[in-house]
């Protein structure tokens, strides 16, 4: 859709469509993290001479440091913690959130972190 025709839709009609576009954004990030924990996982990078897949991402995909560091960190994490993706793909999560707590989750306290980091912002989640 075009900015014209999104701007001649009716509100509710706008905002409904938004929902979807997020929730597709959710699961399009969720299945390309996966892709990239699979690409960590088998060190594909290294076949096509790149340090690491954080420099992959930027020099193949021209991704911005941001975008890829929170990807790969987040498919790090995955590697290790399966059970993120879900509460990525609904929403409990968003990538910088996992970001935050991947380093101090542990079997025992999986659960408990990502009740803690639910629907929190950046700021929530650090204080």
């Amino acid at each position: 859709m075009t900015l014209r025709e999104y701007l001649r839709l009716p509100s509710k009609e706008l905002l409904e469509h938004l929902g979807r576009l997020v929730d597709r954004d959710r699961s399009l990030t969720v299945e390309l993290v996966t892709c990239l924990a699979a690409v960590e996982a088998r060190r594909l990078y290294r076949e096509l001479g790149f340090a690491s897949t954080y420099a992959y991402c930027i020099s193949s995909f021209h991704m911005s440091g941001d975008m890829a560091f929170r990807r790969v960190h987040t498919a790090k994490a995955v590697l290790r913690f399966p059970q993120i993706l879900p509460a990525r793909a609904d929403g409990r999560l968003h990538l910088t959130a996992v970001v935050l707590v991947a380093s101090q989750l542990n079997r025992g306290n999986l659960e408990s972190l990502i009740d803690a980091a639910r629907h929190r912002t950046k700021p929530q989640i650090l204080s």
